[in-house]
């Protein structure tokens, strides 16, 4: 190039910009005349760190993610199955327990082309879980409300702990109230059954003893004198407010 096809000598600065040109315009290189020339450096490449994930648990909180990118631009991150993890910025929130890719990408700018995306796997397995059970024993026989026990287990998931008695005949449960209805031995179980994020609470059982009520017979005599021959009633009650009559 150049005037005359002499050619053109120039300097370039790696900073690019603009630097001196030598343009040999006259024949065999004489007259060199002098000019300036815009440089733009060409577009550079970028590769992404982004190291392997650590297992999680479904419960376990929010945690940030730390790739970097060899040009300095910020990393972005997408994941693969919503559902189980979301990705905002740079942080995990984990919703459910499965398997999800978390990839990171760099889409480059003006310097540097878009960086070749890393992908790594994140596993969320799903949460234990325990129950909390006291109950109090031995309680003794009663009818009416006395006989209604309220079941008051826990999870440390937060979700309903379910009841099972070994002997609805002594006691029965409905919901979380258990009922008396004789005297005896059973044992209430505490269960919880997990769901999509925790595994089953191991069982807790309770041994209830429940004991025979103390009770009192209260008799009014009947009026004296009596008629012989004549019938009259005899009124027996006992302390559970049942009453036996008989007719004398």
């Amino acid at each position: 190039g150049g005037a005359n096809n002499a050619g053109v000598i120039f300097k370039y600065a790696l900073s690019g910009g603009y630097t001196n040109l030598k343009d040999l315009g006259g024949a065999n290189g004489a007259e060199p005349q002098f000019g300036s020339l815009l440089l733009v450096p060409a577009k550079q490449t970028q590769t992404i760190t982004f190291g392997s994930l650590p297992n999680k648990q479904f419960g376990d909180p929010d945690f940030t993610l730390s790739a970097t990118a060899s040009s300095g631009l910020t990393v972005t991150y997408i994941s693969s199955d919503p559902s189980i993890a979301t990705v905002t910025g740079n942080t995990v929130h984990i919703v459910n327990f499965g398997t999800v890719t978390i990839t990171a990408m760099q889409g480059g700018n003006a310097s540097y082309f878009f960086a070749p995306s890393v992908n790594q796997t994140l596993t969320i397995s799903r949460a234990n879980q325990t129950i909390t059970f006291t109950l109090t024993s031995p309680v003794t026989y009663a009818t009416g409300a006395g006989a209604n026990i309220t079941l008051t287990g826990t999870a440390t998931s937060g979700l309903d702990v379910t009841y099972v008695s070994s002997d609805p005949t002594i006691a029965s449960i409905v919901n979380n109230v258990l009922t008396i209805n004789q005297a005896g031995s059973v044992t209430i179980t505490a269960q919880q059954a997990g769901n999509a994020g925790y595994n089953p609470a191991p069982d807790v059982p309770r041994t209830l003893v429940i004991d025979k009520a103390n009770q009192t017979i209260a008799f009014a005599p009947p009026a004296s004198p009596q008629t012989y021959g004549t019938p009259f009633t005899i009124t027996v009650s006992r302390s559970e407010e049942r009453r036996v009559g008989k007719e004398c």
